[in-house]
């Protein structure tokens, strides 16, 4: 499994935040992203989707029996861009917006630069997805889980968490997670890499060295 942190997050808050989803039988990777926790680079779309490439081919390189993606907030719109380059199992999504400017106050919105346009991934999604929102969370309106889960149609299982705010202790939800995923079967399409060769966190893809 692969953890994406949300825009207030970083590596090190990632792996506490994760930490309840640990489990003997999975290996857990938390991503991390240029210019986030004292990373090296700037924060672009672009970049963080780069980052998240070199993040799930370190998951995919051992041949694991299946990937999962997790991301939270941000981290939905990395993973749902992601599920569409990469053969993964499933993607679980918590506190997800359908694109970064309809979250964003109106008059900022025109100068917002990146898209983070979940809502075009959620069409074209062909994997189970796992859409869990908090009915109180007021970073991101439920509203925004409803658009998602109706862009996806059957292949999104929209949970609404009763009374959960947008930051919910994972520790709550782990147990339920798993036994939503854990039947489902090995992706027929096999973990081939369909991504461009991504580089270390920050830095640009670079040619094969010998």
């Amino acid at each position: 499994m692969v953890f994406f942190h949300g825009n207030a997050g970083n590596r090190f808050t990632g792996a506490d935040l994760a930490a309840p989803l640990r489990r003997d039988d999975v290996d857990l990777i938390v991503a991390s992203y240029r210019g986030y926790g004292g990373n090296p680079g700037e924060p672009s779309e672009e970049g963080l989707y780069r980052d998240a490439a070199a993040f799930i081919r370190e998951a995919q390189a051992s041949r694991p029996r299946k990937t999962y993606l997790f991301d939270f907030s941000l981290g939905g719109a990395v993973a749902l861009h992601s599920a569409n380059r990469f053969t993964t199992e499933a993607v679980v999504t918590l506190g997800a917006f359908s694109n970064l400017k309809s979250v964003a106050p109106r008059l900022v919105r025109a100068f917002i630069p990146y898209e983070f346009d979940n809502l075009t991934n959620a069409k074209s999604l062909k994997v189970p997805w796992l859409l869990l929102h908090g009915t109180a969370d007021e970073t991101v309106p439920i509203a925004e889980a409803e658009k998602l889960a109706a862009a996806a149609g059957t292949r999104a299982t929209f949970v609404r968490l009763p009374g959960a705010p947008h930051n919910v202790a994972l520790d709550q939800i782990a147990t339920r997670m798993w036994t939503a995923l854990d039947p489902m079967p090995p992706n027929p399409e096999g973990h081939a890499a369909q991504a461009p060769v991504p580089a270390r966190c920050g830095e640009d893809p670079a040619q094969p060295k010998s």
